[in-house]
């Protein structure tokens, strides 16, 4: 399924965001990709509720759908994350030096 995840989040379609951007992620697409254009998608929902154009039920439940593609989503950048976690940066001095580090 290609859609625009962007216009399902802002249009509070739920089920139709969560699954293209299951599919997104099926295709191999960075994960962060698809977090970004949700944010950007909840930016402008803020706005339009800013404008008073959404209740309060609407406001919730675009954060619902973030709730929940954001629940889908960060399994794949943990996956990710595990690797860049193994390298450790150290840091030492010369013997004797006055910033030695004991």
């Amino acid at each position: 399924m290609v859609g625009d995840l962007v216009g399902t989040i802002v249009d509070l379609r739920s089920r139709e965001a969560l699954e293209i951007a299951e599919d997104r992620l099926r295709r191999g697409e960075n994960p962060d990709n698809i977090l970004n254009d949700a944010r950007h998608a909840m930016k402008i929902v803020r706005e339009r509720n800013s404008n008073g154009g959404l209740s309060v039920s609407e406001l919730a439940r675009s954060d619902e759908i973030l709730k929940a593609i954001a629940k889908r989503v960060e399994p794949q950048r943990a996956g990710e994350g595990a690797v860049k976690r193994f390298f450790k940066s150290v840091f030492f001095t010369v013997s004797g030096d006055l910033n030695e580090i004991t």
